[in-house]
């Protein structure tokens, strides 16, 4: 009931930009008024850019679009295909990043990590496995059925551009 109620709070008060496929982050993103960050949502969705098949749209509040914005970005081929949910935010000068990538794998979520010379494993929580590299990234892996969801979670900052 609770996250039924939240949901419908939510749709009423978030404003969804249309979906377009092959489109540039940054021109959605100067298209609802958020400017001078273009440097970081380039390399935000650096791959997202490259690949021919791709779909972007952008998620916002009225009232904060100018300083607040959400692209997310879905990009590959069938099998192949990454989902890059990216919330900017300028303060004091800069432009922050906080970024999902979730990727769909088939296999064996432990098994992955084993092999994974990057990531070692942190925590283990209601079958959700944490891992983390060097660099602070974390790796969150959750098995579904013969399938291994992977959501990497990390931050970046930019000077904003005037």
């Amino acid at each position: 009931m609770r996250k039924g109620l939240i949901g419908i709070t939510m749709a009423f008060a978030f404003t969804a930009h249309a979906y377009a496929g092959d489109a540039n982050p940054v021109d959605m993103a100067h298209q609802v008024g958020f400017t001078g960050c273009d440097n970081l949502i380039t390399d935000t969705f650096e791959f997202a850019l490259k690949a021919n098949n791709r779909r972007v749209g952008t998620k916002f509040f009225d009232e904060s679009k100018k300083t607040n914005l959400t692209i997310i970005a879905s990009f590959g081929d069938p099998g192949d295909i990454v989902t890059t949910t990216a919330s900017f935010h300028k303060s004091a000068g800069k432009c922050i990043v906080q970024r999902e990538d979730i990727l769909a794998e088939k296999g064996v979520c432990s098994d992955m990590l084993m092999r994974d010379k990057y990531f070692k494993f942190k925590d283990e929580i209601g079958g959700v496995v944490i891992a983390e590299n060097a660099g602070g990234v974390e790796k969150r892996l959750m098995q579904v059925e013969d399938v291994c969801l992977q959501a990497y979670y990390r931050g970046n900052s930019m000077p904003l551009q005037h």
